[in-house]
């Protein structure tokens, strides 16, 4: 069969590519951007899998990735906002996208990966978009299937390697008390998918699914804890510490340790699923334990974390490159001339565009309508960077010349990324009197003001 996986050099779209090729099916991987994780490149070279870049804002896209596909899982998700990536955007339109694309494409079977307690009208984004976008799948021409796991571990997961690396850099270990989840092995994950896009079972059916082992969460961290050799005390803290720590490491992290979704995940404990009326056959029941041997076996010596790790330095390292964008309004002579000025120092490619040559399918392909270049410069790349206004401007500096990193640096950081937050809708007011304007800066700035 051919299959196609959104999000499939992600965690779980990664160990399902891999049973399929391992299977001998032909595998579709589609994502944004090109995922340079050492295992989005070990997924990528296994046998009979292609990727196709495409993004889940590009319909036209994805309909032509699901080309000749027999089965899509949709696995894209995200489990925090940042820039244009928001839980509407990716999960609710996202899915609108791929169910679209499917049904166009005579796609057969749609397998979504929804979450354990996803349902609507309980305060959170993360369990509504979720739930949100189940709907849209059962909608759907195709026959469906939603999978709705709870928290899994494995290879590359958040559980076992975000725990082993905060316990090989942190004294102490904040811990939660009581709370109890039944952690869910990806592999018995990836054994309901395949029963469903492969042999075309559980259709129109939303299964829940957990793993075998009822544990504390505090208890599953020492396990993890004993098998890395990292011993830590775990002090319980109150829960509205631990969504204060999430909200730090939103912002400062390429990929933050815990996220404000997931501290509401703990706190309500993840034992039984919501809104999953269908059991699963005995045959695809759970059956791998949270024990020693599973944790070794999905643990990979982890490191501690390091100054790549924060958003600032990851995002000045890469540098763009070239496929990165600096989208600015070509009519305004202000702007032209401040995009020509930083592009003079683009050394990988990057390029400084207005956003009237683009075009409308470039934007839509990178997730930006009219409104958003309208309002600001953008800075987009293949790495799935989208920064707006000032942070944009930083961008296009860490491009360039020693001297311009440095202030793009300064731009990035408080309190200096604070003072030019408050800047540049000053800057982008009045633009028609600064050096270099043109009348057609003063007339857009009559309107929505421009980058």
């Amino acid at each position: 069969m051919r299959i196609a996986i959104t999000g499939g050099t992600g965690f779980v779209g990664g160990h399902l590519a891999a049973r399929l090729s391992a299977r001998g099916h032909q595998v579709v991987l589609v994502a944004r951007g090109v995922d340079r994780r050492p295992w989005a490149h070990e997924v990528r070279g296994l046998p009979g899998v292609i990727s196709i870049q495409a993004g889940l804002g590009d319909e036209r896209g994805l309909a032509g990735a699901f080309e000749g596909c027999d089965a899509v899982a949709h696995c894209a998700g995200i489990d925090h906002e940042i820039g244009l990536q928001t839980y509407e955007a990716v999960h609710v339109r996202g899915t609108e996208h791929v169910v679209r694309a499917a049904e166009e494409s005579g796609v057969r079977r749609l397998a979504y990966v929804s979450f354990l307690r996803a349902r609507p009208d309980c305060g959170s984004a993360f369990h509504e978009s979720k739930w949100a976008a189940e709907e849209i799948v059962r909608g759907s021409g195709c026959g469906w299937t939603v999978v709705k796991p709870g928290v899994m571990f494995g290879r590359g997961d958040h559980l076992l390697d975000h725990l082993g690396r905060a316990l090989a850099t942190f004294p102490v270990v904040p811990g939660i008390g009581p709370r109890r989840f039944r952690p869910l092995a990806v592999g018995d994950a990836v054994s309901v998918l395949e029963a469903s896009l492969v042999d075309g079972r559980l259709t129109s059916q939303t299964v829940g699914i957990v793993g075998p082992t009822e544990i504390e969460f505090d208890d599953a961290a020492r396990l993890v804890a004993a098998e890395i050799g990292r011993r830590r005390p775990l002090v319980p803290v109150p829960l509205a510490v631990h969504s204060l720590l999430a909200r730090a490491c939103e912002r400062t992290m390429t990929v933050p340790l815990i996220t404000t979704a997931q501290v509401r995940i703990l706190r309500e404990g993840m034992i039984e699923p919501v809104r999953a009326p269908d059991g699963l056959p005995v045959d695809l029941a759970p059956t791998t334990r949270f024990d020693g041997a599973s944790i070794r076996a999905g643990i990979r010596d982890p490191g501690p974390l390091a100054l790549g790790d924060l958003r600032m330095v990851a995002g000045a390292a890469r540098m763009g490159g070239p496929g990165a964008v600096l989208v600015f309004d070509g009519d305004c002579g202000f702007c032209t001339a401040s995009a020509a000025w930083a592009a003079r120092q683009f050394h990988h490619g990057e390029r400084a565009e207005a956003w009237k040559r683009l075009g409308a399918d470039y934007l839509d392909q990178h997730g930006l309508s009219l409104g958003d270049v309208a309002g600001a410069a953008w800075w987009v790349d293949d790495l799935g960077t989208r920064e707006r206004g000032e942070r944009a401007i930083a961008r296009a500096l860490l491009a360039g010349g020693r001297r311009r990193r440095l202030l793009g640096h300064l731009l990035l950081v408080p309190p200096v990324s604070c003072i030019a937050a408050g800047l540049y809708p000053l800057v982008v007011r009045w633009r028609h009197r600064l050096p270099g304007s043109t009348p057609a800066c003063k007339v857009e700035a009559a309107g929505p003001p421009d980058g």
